[in-house]
């Protein structure tokens, strides 16, 4: 309440003579906004970098020609680039990532390397990961969204993983 606020009575209201229940409902409504903005700057700073980390796999693989999965290279390279290009944001479904897998994408001169990890629910969705630091500081590295590929989980099930 300002100053000025009269009440009817024809008296300014200080806030030292506002009622508890006043004080109360002006303190609830400045938490909620200081948590509202808070909560919001949280999930824009997460969808930013999900954001960058996607750029960044997205030059890597329009770069690359050679595919490495856990230290060997792929005959079936093609198959791999072609699925990381689509990925995208998948919106949380309480699943997580299994047992990682090292990719490296390279284009003869410089190598990316990734991490991906097959969905614990959905069989031909990949978690897929940038190294360096992050906001939940996820020993997978950065968050660059997720793949969905049979192709990918074909190919991936065919050399054992």
């Amino acid at each position: 309440m300002s100053s000025t606020d009269t009440r009817g009575t024809g008296h300014a209201v200080s806030p030292l003579t506002q009622s508890a229940e006043d004080r109360k409902a002006v303190f609830i409504t400045i938490a909620c906004l200081v948590v509202g903005v808070f909560v919001g700057t949280w999930f824009l700073a997460e969808d930013l970098s999900e954001q960058r980390a996607q750029r960044e796999l997205l030059g890597a693989v329009s770069r690359a020609s050679i595919v490495v999965v856990n230290g060997q290279p792929i005959p079936e390279a093609a198959v791999a680039l072609a699925a990381f290009r689509g990925i995208r944001h998948v919106p949380s479904h309480h699943s997580g990532p299994t047992s990682p897998i090292h990719i490296e994408l390279r284009d003869g001169r410089t190598s990316t390397a990734i991490t991906i990890a097959r969905d614990s629910d959905r069989p031909n969705e990949f978690w897929v990961y940038l190294p360096g630091a992050n906001w939940h500081n996820n020993a997978l590295g950065r968050d660059a969204g997720r793949v969905v590929s049979e192709p990918l989980g074909t190919l991936l099930h065919d050399h054992g993983l």
